[in-house]
């Protein structure tokens, strides 16, 4: 059965508990990026499919008519004081790392990072003499790859369209009652 956020696998075997359930996708989905996980039960196990990467977000940033932007609004509520910019985002935990592509003639660098907030130090001239931006320039453009641990929601599986593409289900239910003589485990 297919919900707006899973799919309902319906166990109709009576089992006492559950020994293991793996779930896996085929090579169509691999390479389309699609993870999956179960939620398992005696009587109902429920499949979620994820889209997206759970430890990382990314987007190109850059100045341009007087203002901050976020290509693909991954990133927010631009603030920028003494050549560096502090940008929100979706919480990534705490730590991570960032990887910037600079696409400016300035030197676009890492500053510091909090769980929701991201920080770019943006400097011109040469290493050793590197000096901080004092305001914001058009030539200040860079991608910014931010690494952490983020929630993912699950998407529709009524949005995953494939026409060869497979899920793999494989599971065992030990089954009510357990056989004389056997545990639980030895069944």
């Amino acid at each position: 059965m297919t919900h707006a956020d899973h799919i309902e696998l319906q166990h109709a075997v009576g089992g006492a508990r559950v020994s293991f359930m793996q779930i896996g996708v085929d090579e169509t989905y691999a390479a389309l990026g699609l993870r999956c996980g179960a939620s398992v039960g005696i009587d109902i196990s429920k499949i979620y499919l994820y889209d997206e990467p759970a430890d990382r977000i990314g987007d190109y940033v850059y100045y341009a008519s007087g203002a901050w932007h976020s290509e693909n609004g991954v990133f927010g509520g631009f603030t920028f004081a003494g050549g560096l910019l502090t940008m929100t985002h979706e919480d990534m935990g705490t730590g991570g790392e960032v990887a910037l592509a600079n696409r400016g003639n300035l030197l676009a660098q890492a500053g510091a990072l909090t769980a929701t907030t991201t920080q770019l130090g943006f400097y011109s001239g040469a290493y050793g003499s590197l000096a901080a931006a004092p305001s914001p320039l058009t030539s200040m453009r860079v991608y910014v790859t931010r690494f952490g641990r983020r929630v993912v929601p699950p998407v529709s599986p009524a949005s995953v369209s494939s026409s060869s593409g497979n899920l793999w289900v494989r599971g065992r239910i030990i089954p009510a009652p357990v056989p004389a003589g056997c545990t639980a485990e030895e069944s």
